[in-house]
Formats: structure tokens, C-alpha cells, sequence
């Protein structure tokens, strides 16, 4: 369910603020929302990989029980 609700807060996101880049067209703006849209990416790529570590980690801990 995590990882729906992300998915869908990143395309709402991306899709506002690259709209409003492209409308007022300058290009220190485009750079810098560019740059903001990959960091947002990147941090959701690593949210997803420390939820799975997290997740195989208690997998395991409930197997040796």
C-alpha cells in the first residue's frame, strides 16, 4: 500500500511543478526543478530498498522463532 501511495505523491508531484516550470519557460527554473525531480526520485528509490531490507529482515527474525 506504501509504495501506491508514493508512486502516486511522485506523479502528482512531478507533474504540478514540471508544469509550472514549462509554463513560465525560464531556464535557471527547468534546471533547478529538474534537479529537485531526480532527488525526489532517487529518494523514493531508496525509501523502496530500506523498506525491503527492513522487510526481509523481520521475514527472517520470524522464521527463526
Amino acid at each position: 500500500m506504501n509504495l501506491v501511495t508514493n508512486i502516486i505523491g511522485a506523479l502528482g508531484a512531478i507533474t504540478y511543478v514540471g508544469y509550472f516550470a514549462y509554463k513560465v519557460d525560464k531556464p535557471p527554473l527547468s534546471v533547478i526543478v529538474v534537479i529537485v525531480l531526480i532527488l525526489m526520485v532517487l529518494s523514493f528509490y531508496d525509501d523502496l530498498r530500506r523498506d525491503r531490507a527492513i522487510s526481509r529482515i523481520r521475514n527472517e527474525n520470524e522464521r527463526q522463532k
